[in-house]
């Protein structure tokens, strides 16, 4: 008898039925087992002799013996079938001495009834019938003498497949306890009301239908919070915001271990956009009758859920077990919250924990948001190691600016043009720094840039975005046809981004350049989007190494967003990779082609208008225009 130790079903489609009561809903769910999750338990439970054979018979003299080996699963007129390679040795004793005969090579079908025990709650495979054929899988030799040496040991081998639903029950009950603003009589009400129906088998996977009730929604209404949040809620708010980012970098870290880089880069844009998304909810006032950071989760979670199925596949069965078992739990959130979203799921420290064990169970604390960086998340971008390390200059004292002159709107607009005449010629200047690097870096960290500063500073700030962008090109392997569209990326990007800032002057302090999003410097590097990934003082306090993260950002959106989407090959040529760099980089991965979508919003419309125009202005050589923002 082959037992398994764990369910593993796939929850697929919810199905929300209201129930002849007035105090519950009916919720039908078809749970699905892929065959390839039956085929690698196949290895588990039968499979486990050296080379991945199963034994059928062995008399223990090497004279007859029978093994399987490269199960095939697949259905047959709504049963299981297995088709597996047999190597039988058939000798025969005559006088204690073993006459062998010649090694024998064919192909045993085994049709499975799939059942459901209702007194044990478990999924049945059953053996109905079992067939014999040659090594071209053609010719039927069930009436064979070898077919009467191994049908019986192949019986009694393989007998009933059994699949306990009880410990998968367990898992969800744990995590609904976690997650659900239920009491926990109701919760255990919901569970013992669970219902069986036939198990179906398609083409590729058993699935099982499975019903169960869940309180009337209204029963639940979540109280609609006050307009104005207290300062303890925020950061409340933040706090579980700042979970949820620490669970899903774990999980993603974890899928990733797969070693498939296609995956790789699907998990990462899932994490990134999920981070724009946290930053963007952080602005957003919470929902009235939904928590918001459930919301965010089962969001990502449709998008990652197919992903996280097809790394399952291709793992070792134990570890496909963990993963399985651990998409079923979430998927179960998923139903209920699809039953209403008055049903008060929230997605709590506690249920995120349990979840994560469910991947590694000798895991540290998964929720442990740290904002060192990560080599091994590094690694998953594609990025490599960390960037050179920051070089954070201690404060020093930059001299009070002069006061300015009250003035008429055309004598600033004759002083601008002025200006902008003045760094058009210091910026045709060789892109190189001066003899002494360290000492123009040196000058840059901490200085916040007056108008009167422009023709010296904007040189100097020209020259690192192209220092930057020229380490960033030597090692990226970007075809050199792109080159000169990154560059100008590059420039454009700080231009719109900061105008060429790291510091500003904050009454007498000098400070970073930051947004009210908590993006940072130069370029704008967002510490909770990119954390991880970056030196966070570094940001802050380098110029040089803001534009190291920013040049390696637009290029990992230009080379591998951009140019491997083909946005160059759509109307506007190759100039569309900037535009479709930049709004990855404003927006996260999701907004890459906004900038061609009639449908985009008209504020991030207007953001990419501006950008373009900055675009344009550089590629035309018109760089010296940066001064206009000093205005």
């Amino acid at each position: 008898m082959v037992t398994f130790k764990r369910l593993i079903f796939v929850l697929v489609v919810v199905e929300v039925v209201l129930a002849p009561t007035l105090h519950a809903y009916q919720i039908t769910v078809p749970l699905r087992f892929d065959l390839a999750l039956i085929r690698q338990q196949l290895f588990t439970h039968l499979y486990t002799e050296p080379g991945g054979r199963a034994l059928v018979m062995d008399d223990g003299r090497d004279c007859q013996n029978i093994f399987l080996r490269d199960p095939e699963v697949s259905a047959a007129s709504g049963k299981l079938r297995i088709l597996t390679l047999m190597e039988a040795q058939t000798g025969v004793f005559l006088n204690e001495q073993c006459i062998s005969g010649k090694p024998v090579q064919g192909y045993i079908e085994i049709l499975q009834e799939v059942l459901f025990d209702n007194a044990t709650r478990e999924l049945v495979l059953h053996t109905s019938d079992a067939n014999l054929y040659d090594a071209t899988r053609t010719k039927n030799l069930s009436q064979s003498p070898l077919w009467n040496l191994a049908k019986e040991p192949l019986y009694r081998r393989i007998g009933d497949i059994r699949i306990p639903l009880q410990p998968l029950i367990d898992d969800v009950r744990l995590i609904l306890l976690n997650t659900l603003d239920w009491p926990q009589e109701e919760i255990g009400r919901m569970l013992d009301s669970l219902r069986f129906g036939k198990p179906v088998v398609d083409t590729t996977s058993l699935t099982l239908e499975v019903s169960y009730m869940v309180p009337d929604q209204r029963r639940y209404e979540a109280n609609v919070p006050e307009p104005m949040l207290s300062p303890e809620e925020i950061q409340s708010f933040q706090h579980r915001l700042n979970q949820l980012d620490a669970f899903l970098t774990f999980i993603i870290k974890q899928f990733a271990r797969s070693g498939d880089p296609s995956l790789q880069q699907q998990l990462t844009t899932i994490l990134l956009d999920a981070r724009y998304e946290l930053i963007e909810s952080l602005g957003t006032p919470v929902t009235p009758k939904e928590d918001p950071v459930t919301l965010l989760f089962l969001r990502t979670w449709d998008r990652l859920a197919p992903i996280v199925r097809e790394i399952s596949r291709r793992m070792p069965s134990q570890n496909s077990l963990s993963y399985l078992s651990f998409i079923t739990a979430v998927d179960a959130l998923a139903a209920i919250r699809a039953a209403g979203p008055g049903l008060g799921i929230e997605i709590t420290s506690d249920g995120l924990r349990r979840l994560a064990r469910m991947l590694d169970a000798g895991a540290g604390d998964p929720l442990i948001y740290s904002m060192e960086v990560d080599p091994e998340l590094r690694k998953i971008f594609g990025f490599g190691p960390p960037l050179p390390p920051p070089d954070i200059l201690p404060d020093r004292d930059i001299p009070e600016p002069q006061a300015p002159r009250p003035s008429s709107a055309e004598q600033r607009a004759q002083r601008l043009r002025c200006l902008i005449s003045q760094t058009s010629e210091i910026f045709r200047a060789p892109h190189a720094f001066a003899a002494d690097p360290q000492s123009e870096l040196k000058r840059l960290n901490g200085w916040a840039p007056t108008p009167a500063d422009l023709p010296e500073y904007l040189p100097l700030v020209e020259r690192l975005l192209f220092a930057a962008a020229a380490e960033m090109l030597a090692t990226s392997g970007l075809d050199k046809m792109f080159h000169q569209v990154y560059r100008n990326s590059i420039l454009a990007t700080a231009w719109q981004e900061s105008c060429w800032r790291q510091f500003i002057k904050n009454g007498d302090k000098v400070t970073a350049l930051t947004s009210a999003a908590g993006s940072v410097g130069i370029m704008q590097i967002n510490a909770k989007v990119w954390r991880g990934l970056y030196d966070v003082k570094g940001i802050y306090g380098d110029i040089l190494y803001n534009a190291r993260a920013g040049c390696e950002i637009l290029m990992h959106y230009i080379k591998d967003y951009a140019v491997q989407k083909g946005e160059h090959n759509y109307a506007g040529g190759i100039d569309n990779l900037a535009r479709a760099a930049y709004a990855a980089y404003n927006g996260g991965p999701a907004q890459l082609s906004r900038y061609r979508c009639e449908t985009t919003r008209q504020t991030l419309k207007d953001i990419d208008a501006l950008f373009w125009q900055k675009y344009a202005a550089v590629k035309a050589g018109r760089v010296n225009e940066v001064a206009s923002c000093y205005r």
